[in-house]
């Protein structure tokens, strides 16, 4: 793949003089080697190809089109961003003897492509590596951190045809200073017993960058060495200053790049910490006295038992019984204070906690002899309820019993945690819907004056059913069963209003997206997507919370690929049609023709102006005049027009079908990669420049209308009549394909003539029209062919025309289809259903007025009849035949 420069720029050469000829010149003497023509003004020539391969890039862009700050000596450098870099020059400067010579270069006339350089910046002869299958991929513009070489290879249609000139430049490491620390957590660092740096994260400002971007070289702490810790290497657990020395892995942006990032970790502060404690057994309590330490079940989440760094430096110290005293008696509440054992200076602070203590604490176990938790009679709590096989979590059946009896009601409570919402709530029923639920069993100590307490806590997943990714998720793309792939092409449609994914459960019920299952669509890079338009990568993952899926989620490859360029052709709307060739009229201003493409289903559709850049060379002999490059298509001639594709382009690939990067545009009338750019008039009295002028070509060229026999004049101003109008609906709807001598012919022949003032030059056209009931005669039994007719008049022909081709021509809201006319309120009654049609259908009112009662002029006549019917008729849509 070749890349070429972004700008439109105009060849130039631009002599410099030295200031050692201007110092010749201004003591007379002999003038070195470049001369002065007769004229008195430097004749220097174009640098020549050697001279123009020495010569130095003093101006360029990058990939985006951007300048590229371009240093007086050294290498151009970038910045690794992770997106690619390259140089695409715009001014290369020469020298030849004493004169320097700048010389713009046209977009278009060269190609690049990279190769890894070495250390010197000299390229190795390797193309840089694209990192895909595709060896046509490489030698693309380079991202990582590296030196390379741009290679630079003049095209044949350049003024250095085959000049190389190798540009080194060098992509240097993205700098990591700035990085800052944080906790992924919870924000920031505090004591917890665990290594901070297992959860910590690096942001540049407001972005967040991979950790995998680079390595820990190197942890330093301060900390108070009287503290009763131990040096941990490589780990920042306990609390003090850390200094963190980070080093940019090869192949990221930072490669190479080293920093220090420093962060504090605070001791843990246990006034607004959460602990939890557990109840216990009041024998148990008496047989410690006042040694017994309650069990510190959590802090902040972090559960001790698993958690010796922090458990070691926490302690519960006795306060008072329910006494009042500092004895510990009987059942009952008791008070202790929270806080860190002294001498660790890890933790700050104090809380004062209440815990039970019970004559008796119950327990679940698994042994039904042991246990006081019973679901169902059994100690078997559901761990799952699938809601497709009937199952269900039923409130009723938890009991607790204590020594064969059943605790009353009011004596037990629940509580049920949404463990993905965190939401805590007492209504057991909960547990039927769909969701991971946390059960608290627990019994109410202050109900039986604490004799008893405990609890039992059970964890239940409900889901709707079940469903197999294989067998039981349909992707349907396009109305076709696509497996889990499928490849379209890109044509500015959101691809996912073609795919329809259908899910059902084991049981054949179809499920319904956003109830019971959700679908998640990304990009190569991870973003979450609401459409898919532009070519690239894409995966739709199905997932559901309510139903279980074979390996949690389903999903479907979309690949959108970009559209192959193969034909290009200038659009129809940029010519006119005169005589027997179709021109690009001349305007005095420089044109810039739209150009289209074949798509894959054979119609041709509009290339995006942003996707592509045209050259032009231009002759004033079509066959045998010489062709030279041009800035634009401005003045009268013969063109060929060259496309490039722009740097970047995804959606469209133009290289597949190009030659040294163009691709040459065709004229789709005369079969030749020509056009012409002319002067010449459509007809003698209908300026190129004429308001109509175009759709009067467009009438004239699809059979419609033709200017006065035996001239060459049109007569664009003149007023329709109708003789004219029925002529102009039989071109559209037959085509004048029904020959003269034919039976039916002569039958329209007989039937215009029946109207007494009807002329033999129209006699069949009237018929054909009065027959499919396009137009009708007055009261009086008279056509009237040589009357003029109004706007409103016409439209009610192309309106009845429409109506015999068998169209719907009805009108829902007729006042709402006249809102945005201006002059609305000039349309007779009679002609308003009509007109109204007209504007619904974009025949009339473009402009914002219809001018109703104005007579139609021939050239307002040929810009409704192309606007109705742009497009001759297939032969078997013709209007032949009987119509009813």
């Amino acid at each position: 793949m070749t890349a070429c420069v972004n700008k439109k720029h105009t060849r130039r050469v631009a002599l410099a003089i030295s200031a050692s000829l201007v110092g010749a010149l201004s003591l007379g003497a002999a003038a070195p080697a470049v001369a002065f023509a007769e004229d008195g003004i430097s004749t220097q020539a174009v640098p020549g190809v050697d001279a123009f391969e020495e010569g130095k890039v003093t101006a360029a862009e990058d990939i985006d089109g951007k300048d590229i700050d371009i240093p007086a000596t050294g290498t151009i450098q970038f910045t690794a961003d992770g997106h690619p870099k390259g140089v695409y020059p715009t001014e290369v400067t020469t020298v030849v003897g004493q004169v320097t010579s700048k010389v713009d270069i046209v977009e278009g006339d060269y190609s690049v492509e990279y190769y890894v350089a070495n250390a010197d910046g000299v390229s190795t002869g390797n193309k840089t590596f694209a990192g895909d299958a595709d060896p046509s991929n490489d030698g693309d513009a380079p991202y990582s951190v590296g030196k390379y070489v741009a290679r630079l290879v003049m095209n044949g249609s350049s003024d250095y045809p085959g000049a190389v000139l190798n540009i080194p430049f060098e992509i240097k490491a993205a700098t990591l200073e700035g990085l800052t620390a944080y906790d992924t957590v919870d924000g920031s660092f505090e004591f917890d017993g665990l290594d901070q740096m297992a959860t910590i994260g690096y942001k540049m400002g407001d972005k967040i960058l991979d950790k995998s971007m680079f390595t820990v070289k190197d942890i330093t702490v301060a900390y108070d060495k009287g503290e009763s810790v131990t040096d941990m290497p490589g780990k920042a657990v306990w609390a003090g200053d850390y200094s963190v020395v980070l080093v940019g892995n090869d192949g990221t942006p930072y490669a190479g790049s080293e920093t220090e990032v420093k962060f504090t970790v605070t001791p843990l502060d246990l006034k607004n910490a959460a602990i939890v404690v557990a109840d216990d057994d009041i024998d148990v309590m008496k047989a410690a006295g006042n040694a017994y330490q309650p069990t510190i079940v959590s802090i902040n989440g972090d559960e001790l038992a698993t958690n010796p760094n922090l458990k070691a430096r926490v302690e519960a110290v006795f306060e008072e019984g329910p006494d009042g005293s500092n004895l510990i008696k009987d059942r009952g509440v008791y008070s202790y204070t929270v806080k860190g054992i002294e001498g660790t200076g890890q933790v700050v602070n104090e809380q004062e906690i209440t815990f039970t203590a019970f004559d008796t604490v119950l327990q679940w176990n698994i042994n039904s002899a042991l246990s006081n938790f019973f679901y169902q009679n059994s100690t078997s709590f559901p761990a799952s309820i699938n809601k497709a096989k009937g199952e269900s979590f039923t409130p009723d059946k938890i009991h607790v019993e204590y020594n064969g009896e059943k605790l009353s009601a009011d004596e037990v409570s629940y509580s049920v945690t949404n463990l993905v919402t965190g939401v805590t709530s007492g209504d057991l029923n909960l547990v039927n819907t769909p969701g991971t639920w946390q059960v608290t069993v627990r019994v109410d100590g202050s109900k039986n004056d604490y004799t008893l307490g405990g609890s039992h806590t059970f964890t239940v997943k409900t889901i709707n059913g079940e469903v197999n990714a294989g067998a039981n998720i349909y992707f349907v793309y396009d109305g076709k069963v696509s497996g889990n792939s499928t490849a379209a092409e890109y044509d500015g449609t959101d691809k996912l209003d073609k795919l329809q994914i259908v899910v059902t459960d084991t049981y054949g019920n179809v499920l319904t997206e956003g109830d019971d299952y959700d679908v998640v669509v990304t990009d190569k890079a991870g973003n979450k997507l609401d459409e898919v338009v532009d070519a690239g990568d894409y995966t739709v993952t199905v997932s559901s919370s309510s139903y279980n899926i074979d390996t949690t989620t389903d999903s479907f490859s979309l690949k959108v690929t970009p559209v192959v360029i193969k034909d290009l052709r200038v659009a129809s709307t940029s010519f006119l049609h005169v005589g027997k060739k179709h021109i690009i009229p001349y305007t005095g201003q420089a044109i810039a023709p739209v150009i289209e493409y074949k798509a894959s289903d054979g119609t041709w559709k509009t290339l995006p102006s942003e996707t592509y850049t045209l050259t032009y060379t231009s002759s004033g002999d079509e066959k045998h005049g010489t062709y030279k490059k041009v800035d634009e298509m401005l003045e009268t001639g013969y063109y060929k027009v060259y496309l490039h594709a722009v740097k970047n382009v995804a959606n469209y690939d133009m290289a597949t079908n190009s030659t040294d990067g163009f691709i040459q545009v065709m004229n789709q009338y005369d079969s030749a990669p020509c056009f012409k750019v002319s002067d010449q008039k459509v007809f003698a009295d209908v300026e190129n420049t004429f308001w109509g002028a175009q759709e009067i070509a467009d009438a004239v060229d699809l059979g419609y209308m033709s200017g006065y026999k035996g001239t060459t004049f049109f007569g664009p101003l003149d007023h329709l009549t109708r003789a004219q109008a029925a002529v102009v609906l039989y071109n559209m709807g037959t085509g004048r394909s029904v020959p003269e001598t034919s039976t039916l012919h002569v039958s329209w022949v007989e039937r215009g003539l029946a109207f007494p003032d009807a002329e033999q030059w129209y006699a069949a056209e009237l018929g054909w029209a009065t027959q499919v009931g396009v137009v009708e005669g007055y009261p009086d039994g008279n056509y009237g062919g040589s009357d003029e007719i109004t706007r409103e008049q016409f439209a009610i022909m192309l309106r009845n025309y429409a109506a015999a081709k068998g169209e719907d021509v009805s009108v829902d809201d007729v006042d709402a289809a006249l809102e945005g006319v201006k002059d609305a309120d000039t349309i007779s009654d009679w002609a308003r259903e009509a007109v109204a049609w007209a504007v619904e259908n974009g025949v009339m009112g473009a402009e914002g007025y219809v001018y109703a009662g104005d007579p139609i002029e021939r050239a307002g006549a040929a810009i409704m009849v192309t606007r109705y019917q742009p497009q001759e008729l297939d032969k078997d849509d013709y209007l032949v035949g009987e119509v009813k």
